[in-house]
């Protein structure tokens, strides 16, 4: 489409007189209770003098000379905390950490000089034993920098662990802890903690993102450190405050990195950036999300042994493992066969069907002691719906595990209630798969398998609330238009209907999400809860939403635009949970998390089923934006230029 999907669908919304397309939803981000006003001292250095610090310090490192004293009319600007990390290959070298001896002294014009110095003295010690300045300057100019400025200190009284979470902004804010001078040291290690008048330590935001870490675990280990006990460390903190004297800040930073040796400085927000609503406004944009998911699902596909198939740490490059079931192998599968069918170029689509046979050929080798793909209902459900087209011709083992599956599946559906062993979430996924297979099957087998599947869709949506039928997508609403047949209106429209409108009330605008919440807009939040923020779950109903969209029985034509508009809010929001090169400075291998989706903008980890779950949600939003859009190309046609 020549135009954005976004002005096309407001250019119809006038067309038709439709209502605006804006939705509301409960108000999540309030601000927090007893805290300053946020004056200029509380606030860190701009980005422009962030970036300015950067390249007076990138320039340090080029020559691996930090000079001495630290000099003046360089412009650097003051602050209360800085911190400089030292990359090689995606591994840190070097970091360097300053904070404020006593909270409330106020900003320091030595703060960035410092942390600079600390960082190389500490990456000079890891570099072989007499390399010269020439060796030490390339070294350097490898090297990649990410650069914190914090501003001011502001306390906080957190009474429990869950309080310092909430207190502290993910990703956005740092944490301190001060331990007065009776109780430092108590435990008798030495160190910061032993120092007269007490130690402040702090940890900063892209050292938690990096690492995964959250304000809570943090705080443990900055008291452990600043009071020489381990012991202490495990008390809530207002039983440090009140019996130890232990006092807990938080602060907001300024962040730029690069993301490449002698790549750009870049302001950084949350580890990232905030990706504008104009970035997923067209096919084009939508195509290149799908691309870069593929990618990396084919990427993690080819690691030997399955061992890609956990939830992928880009931070560490490992994967924590993955379920005995093999259902994440499975879902992958899925994913890139239907990605393979609809959305693919033609070399896209031949690495995927190339990595969809890695990935049912090793589900189809069941080593000893492994549980077989076809003893697990899910698994075996997922494996029967990756379409037939996206199978290897000629593969035995693969064939052998598709039928495997396939009886599995009939096996699991019973008489079309709700089978035994298959937990309520997965129900609607076990009746898809028995259409699947009905499909394919002979006339007399057919109907009893359609009867069947119809009566476990009829049992589920009679079973489940309609703000429950969330959990069932996008598997119940896919056999629901599945068993109703083309041009049929499903019996659960309405119910469908209400789940959509649902999502979008649920749905975080700008005016929820805050001044600190960009690029939460578009995040879904199924909860009363305030601490609770969006993650990739939202990506179950989302992919439902997206198919809805191009389906005439549950969107009509002139809902489409409104909906189509909402859909995009929505997709924003997943692009804001793809790994790109933006987040390539804390990655230890940023072209191979390239493209994967974080559980949240706060927890880097990429389970294979976030992104496999993505694809699917971006390639049916690509084949509803394409039915829709030959829907009105035929409408706007002349009588004579229609078939």
């Amino acid at each position: 489409m020549a135009a954005t999907l976004a002005a096309v669908a407001v250019a119809w919304l006038s067309h038709s007189g439709g209502a605006s397309a804006a939705v509301g939803a409960a108000a999540l981000c309030e601000q927090r209770a007893g805290e300053p006003g946020g004056g200029s001292q509380l606030e860190p250095p701009s980005p422009e003098q962030t970036l300015r610090a950067f390249g007076i310090v990138r320039g340090w490192l080029d020559q691996w000379a930090v000079p001495e004293p630290v000099p003046e009319g360089l412009g650097l600007p003051a602050c209360e905390a800085a911190a400089v990390e030292l990359r090689l290959g995606g591994r840190v070298l070097g970091r360097g950490e300053w904070v404020v001896s006593e909270p409330g002294a106020g900003p320091s014009d030595r703060a960035v000089w410092e942390a600079a110095q600390r960082a190389v003295a500490q990456a000079g010690e890891r570099v072989p034993r007499g390399a010269d300045n020439e060796a030490l300057a390339g070294l350097g100019r490898r090297l990649t920098l990410s650069l914190e400025l914090g501003g001011g200190l502001v306390p906080i009284a957190p009474r429990t662990r869950g309080d310092v979470d909430a207190a502290v902004a993910p990703g956005l804010e740092g944490l301190a802890v001060r331990a007065s001078g009776a109780v430092a040291g108590a435990g008798g290690t030495g160190g910061a903690g032993g120092e007269r008048g007490g130690a402040t330590l702090a940890q900063f935001p892209a050292r938690m993102l990096a690492e995964n870490a959250t304000p809570a675990e943090v705080y443990g280990t900055l008291v452990s450190v600043a009071t020489g006990s381990a012991a202490l460390a495990l008390s809530e903190p207002g039983e440090l405050s009140a019996r130890h004297g232990v006092r807990a800040f938080r602060f907001r930073v300024s962040h730029a990195a690069q993301g490449e040796p002698g790549g750009p400085g870049r302001f950084v927000y949350r580890g990232g950036r905030v990706i504008p609503p104009t970035e997923v406004d067209s096919v084009a944009e939508l195509r290149q999300m799908a691309d870069a998911m593929a990618r990396f699902l084919i990427g993690r596909a080819g690691v030997p042994g399955g061992a890609g198939l956990g939830a992928y740490r880009p931070w560490d490059g490992g994967a924590d493992p993955p379920s005995a079931g093999g259902s994440e192998a499975a879902l992958a599968a899925l994913a890139l066969g239907r990605y393979a069918q609809s959305v693919a170029g033609a070399g896209g689509r031949a690495q995927s069907r190339a990595a969809v046979a890695e990935l049912l050929g090793g589900l189809a080798s069941v080593g000893a002691g492994e549980r077989a793909p076809w003893d697990d209902p899910a698994t075996a459900a997922l494996v029967v719906l990756v379409p037939a087209g996206a199978l290897p011709v000629g593969d035995e083992p693969v064939a052998d595990l598709v039928e495997r599956c396939r009886r599995r599946v009939i096996e699991s559906a019973g008489a079309g209630e709700a089978p035994a062993g298959v937990p309520e979430p997965l129900r609607g996924l076990l009746a898809a798969a028995v259409l699947s297979v009905a499909a394919g099957a002979p006339e007399g087998q057919r109907r009893a398998l359609r009867d069947s599947a119809q009566g476990l869709v009829r049992a589920t949506l009679s079973g489940t609330p309609p703000a429950a039928l969330v959990t069932q997508m996008p598997w119940l609403g896919w056999a629901e238009l599945a068993a109703s047949g083309p041009g049929q209106e499903p019996p659960s429209a309405a119910g469908l209907r209400r789940m959509r409108s649902l999502v979008h009330e649920h749905t975080l605008t700008a005016r929820d999400a805050g001044p600190d919440g960009d690029d939460l807009v578009g995040g879904v939040v199924f909860t009363a809860s305030r601490a609770a923020l969006p993650s990739w779950q939202f990506t179950r109903p989302l992919t439902f939403v997206a198919t809805m969209l191009g389906d005439a029985r549950l969107t009509p034509a002139q809902e489409r635009p409104a909906e189509l508009v909402r859909l995009l809010g929505l997709m924003r929001f997943l692009r804001q949970l793809q790994a790109d090169a933006a987040h390539a400075w804390m990655h230890a291998d940023p072209a191979g998390a390239h493209g994967g989706v974080r559980v949240s903008l706060w927890d880097q980890r990429m389970p294979i089923e976030a992104t496999a779950m993505s694809l699917l949600a971006t390639a049916e939003a690509l084949q509803s934006i394409a039915a829709i859009s030959s829907a009105r190309a035929d409408a706007d046609a002349p009588d004579g230029d229609q078939p």
